[in-house]
């Protein structure tokens, strides 16, 4: 898991004479971008340069990111484009009970029976965020047979969330409540 790469967003225009740039992050809540944090700068999937966040500035949509050895405008341009990637190792630490979507890609979502047991219902294959609440799409079955449907992560859903299995449990009749 530590050895994961992740994007975090895609640098834009400079901002400034000093070569600061500014980032679309993926996240507009992430807290990852810090001082001394090293990122793989790509293009197209491959890697273009490694550098080390000096500062960042702004929050969300106005957030701009100085790396070490930018040191102007011209310098800042050259990084136009490029995609922000870390490890997983280097994510935040999380609170209890809080966990990183990327964990739980491809995980097993089960479903309590009426009586109490859990089902297998099939695996997570996309998170999506709405204005109104995060869902993430659970696909059962394989091929032509394969069906989908979109969980809210709410707790009227969901019973648990263990990001080390990884597993979801839903409440029974959760899935009935989204099936069309």
């Amino acid at each position: 898991m530590t050895d994961r790469r992740i994007p975090l967003g895609v640098l834009l225009k400079p901002h400034g004479l000093r070569g600061a740039v500014r980032i679309h992050l993926y996240d507009p809540q992430s807290t990852t971008l810090r001082p001394g944090l090293a990122c793989d700068l790509e293009r197209d999937g491959k890697v273009q340069r490694t550098l080390v966040v000096a500062e960042v500035r702004g929050a969300a949509k106005t957030m701009s990111v100085q790396f070490a050895g930018i040191a102007n405008l011209a310098d800042g341009e050259s990084l136009r484009g490029l995609t922000v990637v870390v490890l997983r190792r280097d994510l935040p630490e999380l609170e209890a009970g809080e966990f990183y979507i990327e964990d739980m890609l491809g995980a097993e979502v089960f479903e309590r029976s009426p009586g109490g047991g859990l089902e297998a219902k099939g695996k997570v294959t996309a998170f999506e965020r709405y204005p109104s609440t995060d869902v993430v799409t659970v696909q059962s079955g394989e091929g032509d047979a394969a069906t989908s449907v979109e969980v809210p992560l709410l707790e009227r859903y969901v019973e648990s969330v263990d990001s080390s299995a990884p597993r979801i449990v839903l409440h029974a009749g959760a899935l009935e409540e989204m099936t069309p």
